[in-house]
């Protein structure tokens, strides 16, 4: 069975198998993020996706498209720069899409996490920076009828301080700002990416769920791991609280 390269680590590799299955085999040094991949009867450390809805919008995007979607942009060669995958960054409007970024801030990859994401790359340029490529992004959902009033959220996975200012940067920038668009940053560690991951749920549904698991009085990460990322925002803002009706995935 094939699967998609989601993330590398020391030496594990997160894979999406065509059946929508996350698991984690040993790395190879041919893994890269984007890179299809044979996976073993056993398939190492699985989980299926815990959201009806993530998982309905992931496999159909990976698995029954039959085709990898993941965009993989030429390398630039940078002597003492060029890292293929130091970082990545999630980029959440209603399409949900994951760069992988180098060690000079230049997208070398674009993953979309479910089908509006799809729609949204086939159209939108993607080379270049960061905030080139976001701006592009944003610019393409504008135009495919998205809602820009809505908050955008950019999670960042990293532990270095400048990536994440720069991100900040880049989610306050002049380019962003002109159409009014609010970008709320969140950080998640290496280790959360992966869990999240091994979960179904994209990062920032983690953090959310771990924030408001945190400050709800009574409230458990797994049993806030259960409402949808709406309700989570919407709880993490302080717009409803949990007398209000819950929604359930």
């Amino acid at each position: 069975m094939n699967g998609i390269v989601l993330k590398t680590e020391k030496n594990k590799s997160i894979v999406l198998t065509q059946d929508g299955v996350y698991c984690r085999i040993p790395r190879k040094d041919f893994h890269m993020v984007g890179s299809t991949v044979r996976v073993g009867p056993s398939g190492g450390m699985a989980t299926r996706p815990g959201s009806r809805s993530f998982r309905r919008n992931v496999v159909q995007a990976f698995a029954a498209a039959a085709a990898c979607f993941v965009v993989l942009l030429g390398s630039i060669q940078v002597a003492g720069a060029w890292d293929r995958d130091a970082y990545s960054l999630y980029v959440d409007i209603n399409p949900s899409l994951r760069f992988s970024v180098n060690g000079i801030n230049q997208v070398v990859g674009v993953a979309p996490l479910n089908e509006e994401g799809i729609a949204l790359i086939e159209e939108a340029d993607l080379s270049g920076d960061v905030q080139t490529v976001a701006t592009s992004i944003i610019e393409t959902a504008e135009a495919q009828g998205y809602d820009l009033d809505d908050s955008i959220t950019f999670t960042v996975v990293t532990e270095d301080p400048d990536t994440l200012a720069y991100i900040q940067e880049v989610a306050g920038s002049k380019l962003l700002g002109d159409k009014g668009v609010e970008v709320q940053v969140l950080i998640c560690t290496p280790e959360e990416e992966t869990e999240a991951l091994l979960l179904g749920i994209t990062p920032r549904k983690y953090k959310l769920a771990q924030r408001v698991a945190r400050e709800t009085s009574g409230l458990t990460f797994e049993e806030a791991l259960k409402l949808n990322t709406g309700h989570l925002s919407a709880l993490d803002q302080g717009e409803v609280s949990m007398e209000d009706p819950v929604i359930i995935v």
